[in-house]
């Protein structure tokens, strides 16, 4: 028992050219780019509401940490002590990767970054309260997936995707 197939050539060369320009389509800065700022607003967001990236509120400040900060409610909890650390993460990309992060905006000798860290993996305060929040959870992941397939969605259009 044989099997046959045969190639045509002119259709094959269509697809291998239609194929080689995909890579600066799929991986595209732009996209990247505006798929990294609209996640950074979504976590500030979220951070803001006092929400950590489980969904869940935040774990409330000290009674003596609220009442030294001048905070009206203790269960209000959302990390803006003097917005530096939220108003610090910013974005980058290039064709392969998006990047957030904390630009180390440097207060007292120590980094925004650094302030994140107690608070999303060490603990801050003398409980060591986490509250995380710098982070994708499974939602933002798709959320990341649809604006970055949106964000490129036209130029595989243009090559004839759909």
């Amino acid at each position: 028992m044989s099997t046959e197939f045969t190639f045509d050539s002119d259709k094959l060369k269509r697809l291998h050219k239609k194929f080689s320009g995909l890579n600066s389509k799929v991986f595209n800065e732009k996209a990247l780019l505006h798929t990294a700022v609209r996640q950074k607003q979504r976590m500030i967001m979220r951070t803001e509401n006092g929400i950590d990236i489980n969904g869940n509120p935040f774990k409330p400040y000290n009674r003596i940490y609220a009442l030294r900060k001048g905070k009206l409610s203790l269960t209000s909890v959302n990390l803006t002590d003097q917005a530096e650390m939220l108003n610090s993460i910013t974005q980058s990309a290039n064709n392969k990767e998006a990047k957030i992060f904390f630009n180390r905006v440097v207060r007292k000798g120590v980094s925004t970054e650094d302030i994140a860290s107690f608070h999303n993996k060490l603990g801050a305060g003398r409980n060591k309260i986490i509250r995380k929040f710098f982070g994708i959870s499974e939602s933002d992941g798709n959320k990341i997936f649809e604006d970055y397939t949106n964000g490129i969605r036209k130029d595989l259009e243009k090559e004839g995707f759909k």
